[in-house]
Formats: structure tokens, sequence, C-alpha cells
């Protein structure tokens, strides 16, 4: 990606936004983000935004002169430095203004997506072993016997204990994952 172009889209979209909606530059800082203005400091994205809404202006225009930028660091940062005219609500002459941006790219968070392993087996575990369903284990009658819709306390603690088993091996052991999105 051209710095150039990065640097010059960057700067339309601040003072442009600078001008209607000075407010939603609050999310162009980090927290860790410094505004120095006039000798003072100030540090995080909700203290930048005060203050820049605290200036005694409320309606302005931005002219661009230059945008200049150039490379910063090994993590693709940027400086950029601009200056232009400031154009005030009901002043005649426009001011002047210069201002320095550095530029660095925000960490993206991998969205992590969502393990569907350990749900999946434990609702196909849990559905093959309801006691009486498919298959019980003792039977009434033998000591396996299929579709029988009975049960026994016997036969739920076995199963319990089946399913523990199982869920271990497969959860813990094996380590079944399905990541859906």
């Amino acid at each position: 990606m051209d710095p150039n172009a990065v640097a010059k889209a960057f700067v339309e979209h601040y003072y442009s936004t600078f001008d209607t909606n000075r407010g939603g530059l609050a999310n162009l800082y980090q927290d860790g983000s410094m505004l120095t203005f006039e000798g003072q400091q100030f540090q995080g994205a909700q203290n930048i935004a005060a203050k820049l809404a605290s200036l005694p202006f409320h309606q302005c225009q931005h002219g661009i002169t230059t945008v200049d930028c150039q490379p910063s660091g090994p993590a693709g940062g940027m400086l950029v430095f601009v200056s232009g005219n400031l154009q005030l609500a009901g002043e005649q002459h426009a001011l002047k203004f210069s201002q320095s941006e550095k530029l660095i790219t925000r960490e993206r968070r991998k969205k992590k997506m969502s393990d569907w392993g350990p749900v999946f087996v434990a609702v196909v575990l849990f559905i093959l072993l309801t006691p009486g369903l498919l298959i019980q284990v003792p039977g009434r009658g033998r000591f396996v016997e299929f579709g029988n819709f009975q049960t026994s306390g016997v036969s739920i603690l076995v199963h319990s204990l089946i399913y523990f088993g199982l869920i271990c091996i497969l959860l813990l052991a094996v380590g079944v994952h399905v990541y859906i999105g």
C-alpha cells in the first residue's frame, strides 16, 4: 500500500471529521495515544477527544496545503506532517496551522472462533447413551438390550460412567474441535 495514499486518506478523514463531528475523533486514538497542544499533554482517546471538543471555536473548515509522510518503525507505522489554513466561522482571515501525527497499526485481534466440538460430542454421546433409547447396559432380561425404552438405576449409573469416560477420552485426550465461523 502506498504510504502517501494512506496519509492523504487519513488526513482527509481526520480533518473532515474534525470539521463536522469532533467527538468522532476519539475512535482514531488509543489509550496510549498522546496529544500535546500548546504545551499541555493529554493522554488517552477520551482525554484527547475532550480537549478537542473544548476548543474555543465550534465551527471551522480546514484547508490542507501539504501532507508529508514518512514510514516509521518496524510495525508499519508512519509519521504524517500536515500544514494548511484553518478558517473559523465569522472570521475574515484564515489561521495557519501545522500538525504532526504518528500513525500506528492497531493490533488486530483474531476473532475467536466458536469451538463446537465439546458441545457436539456431548450431545451425540448423550443421545447415544441415554439408557433404553438405543441401547441399555445392563438390560432387564439380558446383559445388553436394544431399543427397549426402559431403564433402571443400575443402567443409568453404567451409562453415566461410560459417558464420562468417553467425554474425557474425546475432549481431553483426543481433543475433538469443531470450528464454525
